[in-house]
């Protein structure tokens, strides 16, 4: 009852009947938000998964903990390389980054589910820079850095794995610092084996190495002379030869013999070998820094490359700045780790290097011999140190790791972007015209060559071509492999270099001198060929400058409006100006190749000056929305930058514009340099080219600018996994009341009409539908494709993504496409649901449908079923009920709706099943039923049910024994009376056979519930019932096409089959109690004031009958009028049985109906009034208190005729006094005691000897007859037998009454019959009588009795003569003494007996019929019996 009370307070609806299916929203609204609850974090309950150890915003730390202290978790380092810069012709740059913002978001398998980790984006406070963020509580699962509404790819970056790229960046650390070292140590070595060959060598070889130095032509002219032999001086004959060869003179120039040639040689070699040392000694002293040099070259070397390729190792590197290299290398600089490994660890300074240390070197002290012995002990001092380093253990593990490896590769995700990004991404979706692809065909190298290089601006160029091709050929190959490099792509890894990357841009290129433009260059170079010799004659005057362009007239007319731009506007025609006079110089210093690039530099500026203008208009106008958007909250941002996004088109419009100015601007400066001969047709065509391929650059450059990459979000996924145990419940905690949990959630069906004509009604103009049979097709629309509410999503209203939730062919099935329309309002097409919306999924209107049917058939059977899971969150839910409500789930064709809740309430271990049913009456209205069942399936667990048990099993047993009873009560009737019905008739028999059956039926269900059902139950408390609980749309996709919902269905059915059978059962029960109750009160007749109420109800019987038959047609004749008069009108006496029970509660004193009664109106009213008063008067009031009045009188009468006997009380206390003398008796062992079971054993005996005395009497008594007494006179068996007639015949149907009131109910009275006893009956009944208690004619009975006393106890004494005399003799005597007892009892009660009988009225009025019946007639013969006078005739003698 507990739980009964407990959910229907929770769940149950306020009313019993509701005005429309907005009241059945509402109470599902209630009772969603009532149950589906999120967990309180505090509350010191961890409701895993729902409630989790917390990590970053998230999570519940008060009760579940940090997820840091729990799992080993994964370090995120987050790198985000950035540069905004974007061309002045599109959005600006400082927008680009207002609008770009990041987060980082999970996509599945994260216990925050969808919510990102920051709560607000992420978003960029410069135009160029980089961000690199530490997240060391990442837990596992599939994440994404989500970048937002960068439309250009500006943003670049990866997702590393912190530890590994620490890791990585160690090994590569440690590599460099030893390459570093290496270095270092090989520059070294490389001096000090210099030193050592220049010690080494001797005054010849030195004096060989002076004049080589020194004397270079003499050497010369003696390799000249002697060519077969060497410029060795030492392979000469003698040093006379370099004299033969060139003198040697003094220093006036006299020439110098042979000695004095020798004695310049011989001073020459002194101070070479002087020089020598001081070499040697500088060359070691400046050694070590000249090794620090190259260290720290190679280092910034080193550390750029590492920027360059990995620009996050470099800056782990970097990040390091430890000084013990020793204990903590990983830790330390790599500057500092590069120094210890040239030298390596040592306990005390390097020797050698010390030997070579300044003071030492430079001392003066040490020979040659002396240098390059401590040279070479410090190579081999070097030679150790790298060993050694090479043996320490980070440098072997650097060496032995790859950092390449799957165990040190550290990115878990990587992108490209920056400031050219939007030049390649998504280019097959934005220009395919710019894909290209890498091909052979057209491959060629080009080279052009001037006819005059002195004079390059009035050259002719001549082109060639690695094909062989002609010249002309030649130009255009060129001309199409510059247009390919610059304006396709082929991928990041390019084409090879005997490649040729080539897309559609490039193939439609025509040759230039075919283009339509270059008929004016031709026209102009014609005009201009005679001016060519004036030219180099003298300058002639600049032509005047062109008129302004489209594009300057549309900044003019803008500069206008803005005064403050006016000067801009000024400095633009003076560029322009300049720029002629640049064109004039670039012509005649035009280069060879033609590719001076000067003109496109002058033109690209002329557009950059177009482009300051511009943006400077640019800027004022987003100055002014910046303006009026300041005080915009987040929609109006991103409204901004949908705005930016849409005004590219006039933005790429106007840099075309712009363009195309420029290029026509190009052509005028090359025809007026044309037409004033300051360069060549040639080089005219040379630069036509080349402003028609900068024309097709800036077109692409500008359409890439202008067209955005993505319109939302990159997404940029990566998944994390330390394989932390996550095995958790997956099921969350809902409850009905406190301790009732939900079971799977709620399951809601529905079951629908289709609607047919009226065709039977008359007034079918009025309404012409009507609800016919059910209707099982799909209906309704799903929300988030319906326009208007709040469920819908915008971005997915488009066929691609529609299809994706709703395919049809995923059907199983062949679809249905291009129905016949049906729909009036649809005239467009003849046809509906065209491919791909199949008539199945969608409707007539391409949307696709809401709800679908599905068979439930062990529960509701075929509806349309919604289940509200637990698993949902309470946002969560409300989307649910929002899809249900705003997807139609109630409309004008809903019949019935039913919500199931299954619950466990684990404190009483016990489940319910809960029904409440909404029904869509015709009448408009909605009936609102419930039922509430509960069933404990665990029913043997705690000792008490053990216990339990056992009585059971007891109970079963006795139940057994009783039926076998009954039934051995059968059988013996049928072999006593031939017929085994003669047992039923008896109507107390036919109750007790029932009811044992009854029992037995009970323990049989009983048994067969608790071993076949409860024991063996078991149920899920989750059951994944749809695809995806947190979908965008189609949110009621079954999972595993509905095997998980027939399995829900499955569980609750045999629960609510588990409640019915147990609803039998206690039915059963209630029956059988009912006959137990009847059972016990015939049991109690036997006491006198036990058996007043049953002896009243039985007297008031017949009385009752006839009152409930008169009161039964005044009721039901009141119940019948109010169900006819206001059964229209009040919902109590809507039917007829609702009427009775109305009345019924009337009359038990509810009457609250009268209030509506009061409500009525007019001729209403009047009859409610007669009709609530005459009800109360006439069967409240007056019959009523008949029948109080019948059951009072009755039982007044039989409490009358009780109230001298003897009470309940007082028989059992004289029974516990006799019982308890019998054992006080027995424990005293008086000589007079005699045992209850000895005294009944005799008892038993005596009576078949007193049978055998009484026959043995008869016999001696020979033709002798018993006659019995009364009143006086002796009577005969046949005698007493006609006068039991007369009186039976008298007695008639009065006697019979009495015989029923004196009974518990006349016709319950066991074995008693209505009608009068027969003949053979009064015959065996007087003769019985007769013999019990007559005498033998002329015989005193005392003497007869002593008489046969002696016979009796002589033959005890024969039959007896084989048993101990002694003992039989003890025996007989204290026989006698209680049977001379009992007949004292006995004469006791016959007298009492008698002398009752004598007072009876009833027993008086019968002796006066029967006085009056025994006058005899004249002619009648003497009979024995009462004269009139109360005499005694005598019989007539027999013959």
């Amino acid at each position: 009852m507990q739980v009964h009370s407990t959910i229907e307070n929770a769940i149950l609806p306020g009313q019993t009947q509701y005005g429309s299916s907005d009241d059945v929203l509402s109470w599902l609204d209630t009772t969603l938000t009532a149950i589906w609850v999120d967990p309180v974090c505090g509350d010191g309950v961890c409701e895993t998964p729902f409630e989790y150890a917390s990590y970053g915003r998230f999570g519940c730390r008060a009760d579940c903990g940090k997820l840091s202290e729990i799992q080993n978790l994964t370090i995120l380092q987050i790198d985000l390389y950035f540069d905004f810069t974007h061309p002045t012709t599109s959005i600006a740059s400082s927008t680009l980054m207002d609008q770009a913002a990041w987060n980082l978001c999970p996509v599945s398998g994260v216990s925050s589910g969808t919510a990102c980790y920051y709560a607000t984006d992420q978003t960029f406070s410069d135009l160029i820079g980089t961000v690199s963020v530490t997240i060391d509580d990442c837990p596992d699962g599939n994440w994404a850095v989500v970048v937002k509404r960068d439309y250009f790819n500006k943003v670049g970056g990866g997702v590393r794995q912190q530890e590994k790229l620490d890791a990585h960046s160690e090994l590569v650390k440690i590599r460099t610092a030893v390459s570093i070292a290496n270095q270092q140590q090989d520059s070294e070595v490389t001096t000090l084996r210099a030193v050592i060959t220049l010690a080494n060598e001797t005054l010849v070889d030195l004096v060989n190495a002076t004049i080589a130095a020194n004397y270079t032509a003499q050497l010369s002219q003696l390799d000249t002379d002697n060519s077969n032999n060497p410029t060795d001086v030492r392979s000469h004959p003698s040093l006379a030869m370099v004299t033969a060869a060139q003198p040697f003179t003094d220093d006036s120039g006299n020439s110098l013999n042979s000695t004095e040639v020798c004695l310049f040689w011989l001073n020459e070699a002194s101070v070479v070998s002087a020089a020598r040392v001081t070499t040697i000694q500088s060359t070691l002293n400046n050694r070590l820094a000249v090794a620090a040099t190259i260290g720290d070259t190679a280092l910034a070397s080193a550390v750029t490359a590492i920027q360059t390729a990995n620009p996050e190792v470099a800056a782990v590197i970097l990040a390091d700045t430890g000084a013990d290299p020793v204990n903590y290398p990983y830790l330390c600089a790599i500057s500092t780790l590069a120094d210890y490994y040239v030298e390596g660890p040592y306990s005390i300074p390097p020797v050698a290097r010390s030997a070579l240390a300044n003071n030492f070197v430079s001392s003066g002290n040490l020979t040659l011999p002396d240098y390059a012995n401590r040279s070479q002990a410090r190579i081999a001092e070097l030679s150790t140190s790298r060993a050694t380093v090479q043996a320490l253990p980070e440098v072997v593990v650097a060496n032995n790791e790859d950092p390449t490896s799957a165990q040190y590769s550290y990115n878990y995700v990587t992108w490209s972007g920056g400031a050219e990004g939007y030049q390649t991404c998504d280019l097959p979706d934005r220009a395919p015209s710019y894909v290209g692809t890498c091909t052979t065909t057209g491959y060629t190298t080009c080279t052009a060559t001037p006819s005059n290089p002195s004079d390059t601006a009035l050259s002719d160029i001549t082109y060639t071509c690695s094909d062989g091709s002609p010249s002309a050929t030649c130009a255009a190959e060129c001309d199409q492999l510059d247009w390919c490099s610059t304006l396709c792509f082929c991928g990041p890894a390019n084409c090879t270099s005997t490649q040729v990357c080539s897309c559609a841009a490039c193939a439609s290129l025509t040759v230039a001198t075919s283009d339509k433009d270059y008929a004016s260059i031709q026209a102009a170079a014609s005009s201009g060929s005679g001016r060519r010799r004036n030219l180099l004659q003298g300058p002639v005057a600049p032509p005047p400058p062109p008129p302004p362009s489209q594009e300057e007239q549309t900044l003019e007319q803008i500069l206008a409006a803005v005064t403050a731009l006016q000067t801009g506007q000024t400095t633009l025609q003076s560029d322009i100006d300049a720029l002629q006079a640049q064109v004039n110089a670039a012509n005649a210093a035009a280069t060879a190749n033609a590719q001076d690039t000067s003109l496109q530099a002058l033109i690209t500026a002329g557009r950059a000056d177009i482009a300051t203008g511009q943006t400077a208009v640019e800027t004022l106008l987003n100055k002014i929305i910046g303006e009026q958007n300041t005080a915009a909250a987040a929609e109006a941002a991103a409204a901004s930058a949908l705005a930016a996004i849409e005004s590219l088109t006039s933005e790429q419009k106007a840099a075309a514009e712009s363009i195309a100015s420029a290029y026509t601007a190009s052509l005028q400066q090359i025809e007026v340099a044309l037409q004033s001969g300051t360069i060549s047709l040639s080089v005219g065509t040379e630069l036509f080219k080349a402003a028609r391929l900068n024309q097709a650059e800036s077109s692409k450059d500008a359409n890439l600018a202008n067209t955005p990459c993505t319109q939302n979000t990159d997404d940029y996924s990566f998944t994390v996994a330390n394989y932390n145990d996550s095995t958790i419940t997956s099921a969350r905690e809902r409850y009905l009341g406190l301790t009732n949990r939900v079971i799977g959630g709620m399951l809601l069906q529905t079951t629908r009409t289709t609607p047919v004509n009226c065709t039977d009604s008359r007034f079918s103009d009025i309404e012409s539908l009507c609800k016919g049979g059910p209707d099982l097709s799909a209906y309704g629309v799903d929300p988030v494709f319906k326009s208007g509410t709040d469920l819908y999503n915008n971005d997915l209203d488009d066929e691609a993504d529609t299809v994706s939730f709703y395919n049809c062919n995923t059907l199983g099935y062949d679809a249905t496409y291009n129905v016949p329309n049906t729909d009036t309002s649809l005239t467009t097409s003849a046809t509906t649901n065209p491919e791909p919306y199949c008539a199945e999924l969608y409707n007539a209107r391409e949307l696709p449908y809401g709800f679908f049917s599905f068979d439930l058939p062990q529960l509701f059977g075929e509806g349309f079923p919604v289940f509200f899971d637990i698993n949902l969150s309470a946002d969560e839910v409300q989307t649910f009920y929002q899809y249900v409500e705003e997807g139609l789930y109630y409309d004008s064709n809903t019949r019935l709706s039913q919500a199931q809740f299954v619950t466990y309430n684990p404190e009483l271990q016990i489940f319910s099943s809960s029904i409440i049913s909404f029904d869509f009456t015709d009448g408009g209205s909605i009936l609102v039923t419930y039922s509430i069942h509960t069933v404990r399936v665990e029913l043997y667990e705690s000792p008490g049910d053990y216990i339990r048990l056992v009585l059971e099993i007891i109970l079963t047993i006795w139940v057994a024994i009783q039926i076998l009873s009954e039934f051995w009560a059968i059988i013996q009737a049928k072999r006593q009376q031939g017929s085994a019905l003669a047992y039923f008739k008896s109507a107390w028999n036919i109750v007790d056979f029932l009811s044992t059956a009854l029992l037995f039926a009970c323990v049989i269900v009983w048994w067969d519930f608790a071993l076949r059902d409860a024991l063996p139950f078991d149920i899920n408390l989750r059951y994944d019932v749809y695809a995806d609980l947190q979908a965008e749309a189609a949110f009621l996709r079954l999972n595993q096409n509905g095997i998980f919902l027939l399995q829900l269905q499955a569980a609750f059915a045999k629960l609510q089959y588990l409640v019915n059978k147990l609803a039998w059962y206690y039915a059963l029960n209630g029956i059988n109690i009912l006959l137990l109750i009847g059972r016990v009160l015939k049991r109690m007749d036997f006491q006198p004031r036990l058996g007043v109420v049953t002896r009243s109800l039985a007297l008031a019987g017949p009385d009752l009958i006839h009152f409930c038959l008169v009161c039964g047609m005044v009721f039901v004749g009141y119940a019948m009028m109010a169900h006819l008069i206001f059964g229209n009108t009040i919902q109590q006496f809507s039917t007829f049985g609702t009427a009775v029970n109305t009345c019924f509660a009337i009359l038990l004193g509810d009457i609250s109906v009268n209030d509506d009664l009061n409500q009525l109106q007019g001729l209403q009213g009047v009859a409610a009034t007669l009709f609530f008063w005459s009800f109360e008067l006439l069967v409240f009031m007056v019959l009523l208190n008949f029948l109080l009045a019948i059951i009072v009188d009755a039982f007044s009468e039989v409490k009358e005729n009780t109230h001298e006997t003897t009470g309940l009380h007082t028989e059992v206390g004289q029974m516990v006094r006799e019982k308890w003398r019998s054992m006080l008796a027995s424990c005293c062992h008086g000589s007079d005691y005699v045992p209850d079971k000895r005294l009944g054993q005799l008892l038993k005996q005596w009576g078949g000897e007193e049978e055998e005395g009484v026959a043995l009497a008869e016999k001696e008594a020979g033709d002798k007859e018993r006659r019995l007494r009364v009143l006086g006179e002796d009577l005969t068996a046949e005698e007493l037998k006609e006068v039991l007639q007369a009186c039976l015949r008298d007695a008639g149907p009065s006697g019979q009454a009495d015989d029923k009131r004196r009974s518990l109910i006349g016709c319950f009275r066991p074995r008693r019959h209505s009608k009068l006893a027969s003949e053979e009956e009064l015959e065996k009944a007087a003769q019985y009588v007769v013999a019990r208690f007559g005498a033998f004619d002329n015989e005193d009975v005392s003497d007869e009795e002593e008489e046969g006393a002696e016979e009796l106890e002589g033959k005890k004494k024969k039959a007896k003569s084989g048993v101990n005399d002694a003992l039989l003799e003890k025996e007989r005597d204290q026989l006698a003494n209680a049977l001379e007892r009992l007949a004292d009892v006995q004469r006791e009660l016959a007298e009492g007996q008698r002398s009752l009988m004598t007072g009876q009225r009833q027993l008086q009025e019968q002796q006066q019929r029967l006085v009056s019946m025994m006058s005899p007639a004249a002619t009648a013969p003497p009979r024995q019996g009462l004269t009139a006078d109360g005499s005694i005739v005598a019989p007539p003698t027999r013959p």
